[in-house]
């Protein structure tokens, strides 16, 4: 039900989108940019409906990125991936249900001292929790919700460090029924841009200078789904202000030299995440990678393999 009100919204406003990205990829500025950083693929010259379909193609093909084994909402360890009995990757909420992150009904967890709920029924359409401090009164509430995701448009070859050093790569074919793509992190939009979130007595607050690109009054949250994405391609664009983001992904796609993404850069994905369950059987983990650095020749290291090998998922 979520996943279709939000693709009835997406339909709309990509349409409406539609001529705003067509102009700024047609106009002098960017077309400057290209001619600088992509001179030998000639996307400079190309019309603008080729260059949006290049950018649509751009997102569909990018992989959907999940970081565990470290702090932060994820709570996925390699121990609980690698002897929690259920045939899925859980979510958070599912990991709270089950036990894994102490009392269900932590009032830590939920809102608002936490902003995903609140993102995840204002952004994503989802009911509300019937439990204590808006937590899931079951397990099966719990279920229902989504597996957050980051859209590695940027080709960054460790997902979002943030939140691990272990990346699942999980497969494209969520994108036909199951994937919508916040056009930034939906934690950074409640913490720096929801008015109402952020004046909510008990919110968590975050030194919003941190993301000192980002402008909450030129972008719209409302996510894309496939098919109907330009308006969360154009409002990634405007939230992030001067970091022309749509001049970043042709440089990593087109450019004639591939340069660096900082750390900072690597935040400003479009958070596209599942709205569903994540089954090993489907294969809907194709990929697991781990931090080199970090991980290779240590306990943690080991684990990562035995878990790969395990769930027959390529590492």
């Amino acid at each position: 039900a979520a996943y279709a009100e939000v693709r009835r919204e997406a339909v709309a406003a990509s349409a409406a989108a539609t001529p705003r990205l067509l102009e700024l990829l047609d106009s002098p500025g960017f077309r400057a940019h290209l001619a600088t950083c992509c001179s030998r693929s000639g996307v400079a010259s190309w019309p603008a409906e080729r260059l949006l379909e290049d950018v649509r193609e751009h997102v569909y093909a990018s992989e959907l990125v999940h970081n565990f084994d470290g702090s932060g909402h994820s709570g996925v360890t390699l121990e609980i991936a690698m002897h929690n009995a259920t045939e899925y990757f859980p979510t958070s909420w599912e990991m709270l249900r089950l036990g894994y992150l102490g009392d269900p009904n932590d009032a830590t967890y939920g809102h608002p001292a936490s902003p995903a709920d609140a993102a995840e029924e204002g952004v994503f359409r989802f009911p509300p929790f019937r439990g204590v401090h808006d937590l899931p009164a079951t397990y099966e509430e719990a279920a229902s919700r989504l597996q957050y995701v980051a859209l590695n448009a940027l080709r960054v070859d460790a997902g979002n460090p943030a939140f691990g050093h272990v990346a699942a790569v999980f497969s494209g074919s969520f994108w036909q029924d199951a994937v919508a793509a916040s056009p930034i992190d939906t934690g950074v939009y409640s913490f720096c841009c929801n008015e109402t979130y952020m004046k909510t007595p008990g919110s968590l607050k975050v030194p919003c200078s941190a993301f000192g690109a980002l402008v909450c009054s030129e972008g719209r949250i409302a996510p894309g789904v496939f098919g109907a994405i330009d308006h969360a391609i154009l409002n990634n664009q405007l939230f992030w202000g001067s970091w022309n983001r749509l001049g970043k992904w042709f440089e990593m796609s087109h450019g004639d030299v591939i340069g660096n993404v900082t750390l900072s850069e690597s935040m400003t994905f479009l958070e596209s995440n599942i709205l569903g369950n994540v089954l090993y059987e489907e294969r809907g983990i194709k990929l697991l990678v781990g931090a080199f650095v970090p991980l290779f020749g240590t306990p943690r290291g080991t684990l990562l393999r035995e878990y790969a090998a395990s769930h027959g998922i390529a590492l």
